[in-house]
């Protein structure tokens, strides 16, 4: 009973146990497999040479950096907001089931189409040639800064006054 010191190497041919806790003040080093029949506990950093291979489901309880690419092989569920800093890049379709808000300019490269109604709140700028395939409807005054050409017949349900001469 008491404390037992060896101020050489411990070599043992069979299984050891141990009954209680296992105190180790350098380096350990377990050259194979070890296997941890419960919790494992670090204090400081963690660190692996190598791949983390995990069966289970794993929790992080604050942030996860990442400082090289991050790949996710399936879906991917985030519970709250997803914040990204620099440009975002998808390769494939965005389907978005809530509203969208964007708080600046919308961009886009090729044909967008809006396959119900579309309300804007300011101006409208078309550059180059606007194509209606349906009627045009306007509630207010129209002002047309140049000429206007109409290839078939035009109707006017009500007066119209012109100002100059009508050829």
């Amino acid at each position: 009973v008491g404390i037992t010191s060896l101020d050489s190497t411990l070599a043992v041919l069979g299984d050891v146990s141990l009954n209680s806790k296992l105190n180790v003040s350098g380096n350990a080093s377990f050259n194979t497999n070890a296997t941890i029949g419960g919790s494992l506990h670090t204090v400081g950093i963690a660190s692996l040479d190598s791949t983390l291979a995990v069966l289970g489901d794993v929790s992080l309880n604050s942030k996860l950096k990442v400082s090289g690419d991050a790949s996710f092989n399936a879906n991917t569920a985030i519970g709250g907001s997803l914040h990204t800093v620099g440009i975002t890049s998808l390769d494939s379709t965005l389907a978005v089931l809530g509203d969208v808000s964007l708080n600046s300019k919308l961009k886009v490269s090729g044909d967008a189409s809006f396959n119900a109604n579309t309300a804007i709140g300011g101006s409208l700028h078309t550059v180059g040639i606007a194509s209606l395939d349906s009627t045009l409807t306007v509630l207010g005054d129209v002002s047309l800064n140049s000429k206007l050409k109409v290839s078939g017949d035009a109707s006017f349900n009500s007066n119209a006054a012109i100002g100059g001469s009508l050829h």
